[in-house]
């Protein structure tokens, strides 16, 4: 199943990345949509910075998800290759539970606007190999990384706004 979500803010590229892996943010983020972060790794190569973070939602997954998936919260480990000179950031997302017949991968570009701002495109895939039940935890997935990228935004946009009246 394809994931498409676009934001814009009214910010530079650099600003926003450096906004969206602040620790700042991460914290706030983590009150506001409901999951738990802890970093597990970080580090450069070559230019570029990847993290690996462990993620848990707060909240139950539907039941028949959770229990295909064998839990009843996701939990996942976020792997993240950003290279800043690029504006690009190639992320995987892999599941705690049945990560052989769950893959989510894909790739957030910070595209500079003509009026200054930028606009955060995300597209991925994720595909989950589950006879029968797999196209309903592909849209539990789906609808749950679409809801948090939302809620990143507007935690973003507040952040900007609290910056700018600073």
């Amino acid at each position: 199943m394809k994931l498409h979500i676009e934001n814009s803010f009214p910010a530079d590229p650099r600003t926003i990345w450096d906004l969206f892996i602040s620790r700042d943010f991460e914290s706030r983020l983590e009150e506001a949509s409901g999951v738990i972060y802890e970093t597990l790794s970080e580090e450069m190569v070559d230019g570029v910075e990847c993290r690996r973070v462990k993620v848990t939602a707060k909240k139950d997954l539907p039941r028949i998800v959770a229990k295909a998936l064998g839990s009843g919260r996701l939990s996942y480990t976020q792997v993240t290759y950003l290279d800043r000179d690029t504006h690009i950031l190639e992320w995987e997302v892999i599941p705690m539970a049945m990560s052989d017949q769950v893959t989510a991968k894909g790739v957030t570009m910070i595209v500079p606007e003509e009026d200054g701002g930028c606009r955060r495109v995300v597209d991925g895939n994720v595909s989950v190999r589950i006879p029968l039940v797999g196209g309903a935890i592909e849209k539990a997935i789906v609808r749950e990384v679409e809801d948090s990228y939302n809620k990143a935004s507007t935690m973003a946009l507040t952040m900007l706004d609290e910056r700018a009246a600073s």
